[in-house]
């Protein structure tokens, strides 16, 4: 993996955005080496801190790189860190988001893009911090990015390939502390054996559990078996129940038809008694003496004024036509002061001027040309209204006194004469359809004895319904427990299945288990003799020749270091000098990364402060060349100088140099090292 960019926005000494391209040249592996010059506050360790807060965040990158986490003592320190994100001058001049982002390329071809902000208040003080991973052109969700990162740059590795040349002695200790066994196991993939045996250990348990429920499903499926036979012959009886009431409903519904039919043929009439038949003699009587006195009234009372109605009829329409205009009138006037406001805001003394100023014909044109089509927002005029006004006379409310009187007067003599004696001729004819009737049936005592039979047969008849619709609905409810029963029993018949598979399955995931531990048993001791091998082989490449290690041993579970001399002896090294166990902090490093066969890129800041001449000259020719696929390192001019950039020149795929303007305090980046 190949960080082919890194872009820079407001960070730290970084004002503006800048760009800094490490392509150049290709990344032969013969040429893997780019150097970064620059003097002490020029902006190399930002540089390392801007990529190891974009890859891990600030918080997490306080937790792997110093075990510093944000509580107590150390929210303070991480607070600081973040409130000095933001470049100074930017912040000042009403920035309020700094950014850094990561152009990777990774061997299949693939391009991806990390990228982390941090987002200020309007006074200045840490927000919030966003974070972009863009694979392939697609920016990824919330959900994909963690794993996305994680699988490519594990936290716990991070201070393995991206660290301080100062700080990288931490790990040279006798006894190595438990974040660098973490970052380790990570490194190679250890962790990833005690997740997978975690996940076995709880899977053992579920099937267990499962295997345990087994008795106690069985009852639940036989109570859920003897619920569904209850259901079941519930359903049987219902449906008995419901053919006989069908039987039963068709033999009522037959003998009420017959019986409706034997009324019909006694007096044609829909069934009614005798009683009922007088009920409505008498009633269409009173309706035909009623209908004699309307008549007589009507000759008496409205027979004149109704000969006018055409004259009431065209007052009462002009009167309304009027009544429109009036109000189409009063709201044209009630917004002519809105039209005049308008023309003063526009064209009256305390209007803007124009641009250039109206000459007073243009001014005088707008305006009447405003007016008329404000006037004409009111034209044509509404359907309907009065176009002559003939009783402008009459107020609104004397015009409505006399629509009102037309009406009273047109609707009590508008009267349809015709009709009325239609109905006196109809009630009459029902009249002696009646006396007929009753003249037919006699004495009744047939017909009372139908109606009554009827009556009972129509009761039973709707009794008979009614609980048949109630045993329709009793066999739906049931029908509906029955599929849910027999939906409960095939689920616990999957379950019973399955806690029946309980048992061999958690004996598989027992063998899983412990095959994983055996695996674990013989790749730990072989990782760790790798580990061992490459570190040996890297420190005796770069140690002096009168160095007297011969080889060096890592403890299986702790990787705790002992160094052995010729003699079997063995040297602590804490007795080494500073710089010999800084080239025993860079062989680990490298070791680790062999072993892993983790292509990362290795940035090293100040790689050779503590080391003298000769471990300089050895560090630069024979580690950073084939320190990773990419190495950058970040140099002041009195660390790889003229001497050793001449030695790593023919491995160099890029220069650059970092300039710090005390005056601006900004940074800025070019191409080219230190002249010399």
């Amino acid at each position: 993996m190949i960080l082919e960019k890194i872009e820079l926005l407001n960070f730290r000494s970084y004002y503006g955005h800048h760009e800094i391209e490490l392509r150049a040249n290709g990344h032969a592996s013969n040429r893997p080496v780019t150097v970064v010059g620059g003097l002490n506050g020029s902006g190399k360790t930002s540089l390392l801190d801007g990529i190891i807060y974009t890859l891990l965040g600030v918080v997490d990158a306080f937790n792997f790189m110093d075990e510093v986490q944000r509580r107590g003592s150390g929210k303070q320190v991480i607070d600081r860190a973040l409130d000095g994100i933001i470049n100074r001058e930017a912040r000042d001049q009403g920035e309020r988001e700094s950014s850094v982002a990561l152009h990777f390329s990774e061997p299949d071809g693939n391009r991806f893009m990390v990228q982390r902000a941090w987002i200020y208040d309007p006074r200045g003080r840490f927000k919030n911090e966003q974070l972009i991973v863009r694979s392939g052109g697609t920016d990824l969700t919330e959900d994909q990015y963690g794993d996305f990162l994680k699988n490519r740059v594990p936290p716990e590795v991070v201070k393995f390939f991206f660290f301080d040349g100062e700080k990288i002695q931490d790990i040279a200790k006798d006894e190595v502390g438990d974040s660098v066994v973490q970052g380790i196991n990570s490194l190679l993939g250890f962790h990833k054996l005690d997740a997978l045996k975690a996940d076995m250990d709880k899977k053992q348990d579920e099937y267990r559990s499962q295997a345990n429920k087994r008795n106690r499903q069985e009852e639940e499926l036989g109570e859920f078996r003897a619920q569904e036979t209850k259901f079941v012959n519930q359903i049987r009886e219902s449906e008995d129940k419901q053919v006989d009431l069908e039987e039963t409903v068709l033999k009522l519904a037959s003998e009420s038809r017959e019986l409706l039919d034997e009324l019909n043929q006694q007096f044609g009439g829909e069934g009614a008694s005798p009683k009922e038949i007088q009920r409505q003699l008498s009633e269409t009587e009173a309706t035909v003496r009623r209908l004699n006195e309307d008549i007589l009234q009507m000759v008496d009372s409205w027979i004149v004024p109704a000969m006018a109605p055409k004259l009431l009829t065209e007052l009462n329409t002009q009167l309304a036509a009027e009544e429109e205009r009036a109000q189409w009138e009063e709201g044209m006037h009630r917004v002519q002061p809105q039209r005049e406001r308008l023309l003063d805001k526009v064209f009256g003394e305390r209007a803007p001027e124009s641009t250039p100023p109206l000459e007073s014909s243009q001014a005088d044109f707008l305006c009447n040309r405003i007016r008329f089509e404000w006037d004409e927002l009111f034209n044509p005029p509404p359907p309907g209204i009065a176009k002559v006004v003939l009783h402008d006379f009459l107020s609104t409310e004397e015009r409505r006194q006399v629509q009102s009187k037309c009406g009273q007067t047109l609707r009590s003599g508008n009267r349809d004469v015709r009709a009325i004696f239609n109905k006196l001729d109809s009630a009459e004819r029902l009249v002696n359809t009646l006396r007929q009737k009753l003249e037919a049936i006699g004495d009744g005592e047939r017909v009372t004895e139908i109606l009554e039979r009827k009556a009972k047969v129509d009761k039973q008849l709707g009794e008979a319904e009614q609980a048949w619709e109630t045993i329709k609905r009793n066999i739906q409810a049931v029908s509906t427990d029955l599929k849910d029963i027999r939906r409960q029993i095939k689920n616990k018949e999957e379950d019973l299945l399955e806690s029946g598979r309980s048992d061999e399955k958690a004996n598989f995931v027992r063998r899983v288990k412990k095959a994983i531990q055996k695996y674990q048993e013989i790749l730990r001791p072989k990782k760790r003799d790798e580990v061992a091998a490459h570190l040996s082989d890297m420190y005796r490449h770069l140690a002096r020749k009168e160095d007297v290690v011969e080889r060096i041993e890592l403890d299986e579970e702790t990787f705790r270091p002992k160094l052995l001399d010729r003699k079997g002896g063995v040297i602590p090294l804490h007795s080494l000098s500073a710089g010999e166990r800084e080239i025993y902090a860079l062989s680990l490093l490298w070791a680790l990364g062999k072993t892993s066969r983790r292509a990362l890129p290795v940035v090293i800041d100040t790689p050779l402060a503590r080391l003298d001449s000769e471990h300089r000259s050895t560090i630069v020719k024979r580690y950073l060349p084939q320190a990773g696929p990419q190495v950058i390192v970040l140099s002041t001019d009195t660390e790889i100088d003229h001497q050793y950039f001449q030695l790593i020149e023919d491995h160099l795929g890029k220069s650059l140099r970092l300039e710090f303007d005390p005056l601006t305090e900004r940074t800025t980046v070019s191409d080219g090292y230190f002249v010399f």
